[in-house]
This record gives C-alpha cells, structure tokens and sequence, in this order.
C-alpha cells in the first residue's frame, strides 16, 4: 500500500531516524564474529563459537572504554560494584588462569551423550552469536547452536543485563529435534572463580554453597565465591542461582563435565553452608525429564557480582503476565508500566508468573474492577483505566518484598453504525462497504445465519 496518513509518515520518519542512529551502537557491540555487553557497572565478552563468556581479545578488541583486566586473550566479564567510575573494580572472574568457564549437556547418565563449550578450549556444540540488541536500559545478545552427534538438540543462550544492574541474566532454552522422548537430560554451568587475581596474584577463593532446592524453604540453588584480597579493596563476589525444584548449585573439582554428577553431587559439594577456601570450580546443575520430540524447555538462571545484589538478582525470575506481555518489552528496561489493554466489558487475566510464584503471599490494590484482591492471578474488568499494583509479602526469610505496577487500559468497545436497508436484483452483489463504528476504527467480523444468502 502507497497511501498512509500524516501521522503513520511523521511515524515512520521517526523510526527511520531511531534506526540509523542505533546502526553505530550496534556494529560497536559485535565485533567480528563475537560480542560485548557494556553496562555501567558490568562488561561482558562472549564468545560466538561457543556461546561462553570469554571473548577473545585477538579477533574481538575490547571496546574502548571497556576494562579488560588477565594475562590471558580472553574477556569474560569485570564488575564495578564499588560504583566509583571504575576507579577500582574485580575481575576478570575467570580468564587470569586455565581459563575455565563454560556450560555443556548430558543426555541420560548412562548414553555416553556428553557434550559442552568451555573457554578452556572445549568445543563440541557448533553455534554462533545471532543477535544483539539494546532496548531502551536493557542490553541482549542471543548464541544459538546444535549438537547433532548421537542426538539432535537445539540450544538458545540469551544473555541479558540492565545497565545499571550489578548481575546478569542467562536463559537457556533447549529443544529435543529427535523423534522419541528424552527420558532425562542435565545442562551444566561450570566456572573456576578467580576473582580478583590479576591485582592480588591470589587464584584462591571462599566458595560456599548458600542455598538448595532441597534444603530449607527457599527453592534455589546458590553458590558464591568470595574474596578479601587485596586488602585495598572491598570484598570481591561472584554467585550463581537458579529458582526452582530442578536445579542444583555446587563446589569442587576444576574441569567438570559431567553433568549427571554435578545434579547428583557425586564427587562434589551440595550441602547448604559448606565452605571451603581453595582454587576450585563452582557451578549450577538443572535437570530435565522427559523432553518430548519438538518439546523445549526453557531455563534461566543469574550471575550475581555483588553481595548486596543477590536478592533482586533471585527476584528478577518473576515477571507479569496479560495479554500482550509475550511481546512486550521488560518493564524494567522501559520508561513506560506493563499495559494490558481491555475493551469495556471483556475482562482480561493479568498476574505474575515464576519460579518462586508459592513463596509469596500476593495482593492487589486497588480491588477495584478485580475478581479478587489477592493471589498470583486476578480478573481484570474495570470500568475506566486503572493502575494496579501487586505486591509479594514473602512467606519466608529467604526473599524480600516485591511489587509490580500494572496499568489495565480500558477502550471503550464500539457501536456499529449499520448501513440503511438497501433493495437489490436477483444476483447482484450486495455492498456492504460502508460499515462505521463509535469510535472509529473497529475491525468487523461477518457471519451468516443463512445458508441460501452467498
């Protein structure tokens, strides 16, 4: 269509200007076949064969600006929780040393089906980087890959950090491209914390496991590694989570690829408040069961760098739904609040949703227009706009209290105005082409009651 109106042009030349403004940001955040992410106060390199932090410097120069810090060619990821302008920071977390970070599969425990990617030259699921893309605060970059060898499934790695954040979000979405039911698979994530080693000369860390599914009320899986050195600066912090019944949190070994003993413990440390000081790999374990063909379960856990962040990192694994929210931006990284949009009279579901969802008590305010005022799901009909917010009184110690805005946006529903009744011939088409609606812009559906009318 040639034809459009004053505004949708005035629109279109402002989304032409939006787009070729953002074409130098977004060739400075891929560089060659690898990416940065550069927040405020964190900086992350991935690399696009592997879909790991570790990008290397060689083929991918840090963006200027960036604070690449190791004795190695690799950037992983820098923190600056002191949020003095990186006049001090930690890290690289891993790449000083045998640079061992990555994340791997383990279809069943008895298959022989072991596959991952590591920075330490590990290899085995071909993929690369296929997006990056900053909304508004929010900065994203999506790996994808498969591996084909004595299985056939597909992986989705997106990395997403708010600017100013001090942790970060991975989620990881597979999909079983075979023809039968995966009884049981294991994704790991598995990390040797060096922490502030290029200032301190110190590989060695407190790693000590903070919370399991299967232990206390909490239902995450946490594990950190902390460090004092050097004395000039505040302790330094890495963590791991994941919420949910599925995941497992560990310590020990260095080189971990298996990820059926990861899960299970086998040779590793999983007991809540255990600690130990020492040069050692820490890391996240989530099982899957049952993964039917064409199925895909989809995953999410954090990388926290600073102590005090860790329970808005955990909280960040609940989000709203409405309709629309599938393909709504996050709230968070917009000026604008989740809006569901109604037509009078048709109520619309909103709610939250996540891991944790049985962790709090939910209520609403106002009650106005709601079928209730409490719990994670409510009906939603008011009579005019309305802004709800929800709020999540944990039922324990191990979360603190959320809240959500949300604005239900009423349309008032339109009248038809129908056509005069008109007479025609035997045969003739009937024109029926000049419906209008109060307001304007109604979309219309026919139906016809009787079959004898074309």
């Amino acid at each position: 269509m040639i034809k459009t109106t004053t505004k949708q042009t005035a629109f279109g030349s402002l989304l032409l200007l939006i787009c070729f403004l953002n074409i130098p940001l977004l060739k400075a955040q891929m560089v060659g076949p690898n990416a940065y992410i550069k927040g405020t106060s964190v900086e992350i390199g991935i690399a696009g064969l592997g879909g790991f932090e570790g990008c290397p410097t060689g083929a991918s120069p840090p963006l200027a600006g960036m604070h690449f810090r190791s004795g190695n060619p690799f950037f992983g990821f820098v923190s600056n929780p002191q949020v003095n302008a990186w006049a001090t920071f930690d890290g690289d977390f891993f790449t000083p040393g045998s640079p061992e970070n990555g994340w791997g599969v383990e279809v069943g425990s008895t298959t022989g089906i072991v596959a991952g990617n590591n920075c330490s030259y590990l290899n085995q699921i071909n993929g690369s980087i296929t997006s990056w893309s900053q909304t508004f605060s929010c900065i994203s970059s999506d790996w994808e890959g498969d591996l084909t060898s004595g299985t056939n499934l597909h992986f989705k790695i997106n990395y997403f950090l708010k600017q100013t954040d001090l942790f970060y979000t991975t989620t990881v979405s597979i999909t079983n491209n075979t023809g039968a039911t995966i009884p049981e698979l294991y994704y790991y994530r598995n990390l040797d914390p060096d922490n502030n080693q290029p200032i301190s000369g110190d590989f060695t860390t407190q790693n000590t496991i903070v919370a399991q599914p299967f232990s206390g009320l909490c239902n995450t899986a946490h594990v950190k590694a902390t460090s004092n050195l050097p004395a000039s600066q505040p302790m330094s912090y890495f963590g791991l989570a994941g919420t949910g019944a599925n995941w497992r949190a560990f310590y020990g070994g260095f080189a971990n690829r298996d990820g059926s003993n990861m899960w299970t413990g086998t040779g590793f440390t999983q007991a809540v408040g255990s600690t130990m000081f020492v040069d050692g790999a820490i890391g996240l374990a989530y099982r899957i069961q049952n993964l039917a063909p064409g199925a895909t379960e989809t995953i999410k856990f954090v990388c926290i760098l600073d102590d005090l962040a860790a329970a808005q990192a955990v909280a960040n694994t609940t989000y709203l739904t409405y309709p629309g929210s599938a393909t709504a931006p996050p709230a968070a990284c917009t000026p604008y609040t989740d809006t569901a949009k109604i037509c009078q009279g048709v109520p619309a579901t909103i709610g939250v949703t996540g891991p944790n969802i049985a962790s709090y008590n939910w209520s609403w305010s106002p009650s106005t227009g709601l079928s209730s005022s409490t719990g994670a799901t409510v009906s939603a009909n008011p009579a005019t706009t309305t802004t709800y917010t929800v709020t999540g009184t944990p039922t324990n110690s191990c979360f603190n209290p959320i809240s959500f805005p949300i604005v239900v946006y009423v349309t008032p529903s339109p009248t038809v105005v129908p056509e005069p009744n008109i007479s025609v011939c035997a045969g003739a088409v009937v024109p029926l082409n000049t419906f209008t609606s109060t307001p304007a812009g109604a979309t219309f559906t026919w139906s016809n009651s009787n079959p004898a009318i074309g």
